[in-house]
């Protein structure tokens, strides 16, 4: 008659893979937070060049913006991508966890949701890369002033940042 060990084996070296440690595939409250207002805010300044394209620009120092001017209907066109890219973002958004459904996300939903989230924090790195450089071309070029430049580019680089911690953290 054998005896058999009737204890689980554990490896000597714990798994650090995403798939085998629950706890660290869900993402941070200080990451949910800056991919949400990284949502809001586009969807906001977005809202507003669209819907008040003359008060955008005097925020932004953008010089030349009256009603019903081309640079006008330029500002609406970048607050209609802007307004459109946050709600994407918004829907993908990592949700802060509640206490009505803690761990009501199967891992294959997350993978799912995790993809299509890093997606769209990419389309928000390229877009915001992208308005960088078009504001120091514009700068360089004399085309705007150096006011509406450290606004807009100012504006962009942080979104810039927002999208790029997303990145790091999701």
């Amino acid at each position: 008659m054998s005896t058999q060990n009737t204890t689980p084996k554990t490896p000597l070296i714990p798994s650090t893979s995403r798939s085998d440690n629950t706890t660290s595939r869900q993402p941070s409250n200080f990451a949910i937070g800056t991919v949400q207002a990284l949502a809001w805010l586009r969807v906001v300044a977005g809202g507003a060049a669209l819907v008040a394209p003359s008060f955008t620009a005097k925020l932004f120092f953008l010089p030349g913006v009256t009603p019903g001017s081309l640079a006008s209907y330029q500002l609406r066109l970048f607050g209609i991508r802007d307004a459109v890219i946050g709600e994407l973002l918004y829907t993908v958004r990592p949700k802060f966890p509640s206490a009505a459904s803690p761990a009501s996300q199967t891992e294959s939903d997350w993978e799912r949701d995790r993809k299509e989230l890093r997606r769209m924090l990419w389309a928000n790195v390229a877009t915001d890369a992208l308005d960088v450089v078009v504001t120091g071309t514009a700068l360089a070029a004399g085309i705007i002033p150096r006011s509406a430049a450290v606004a807009v580019g100012g504006g962009a680089t942080v979104f810039l940042l927002m999208g790029l911690v997303g990145l790091k953290t999701i």
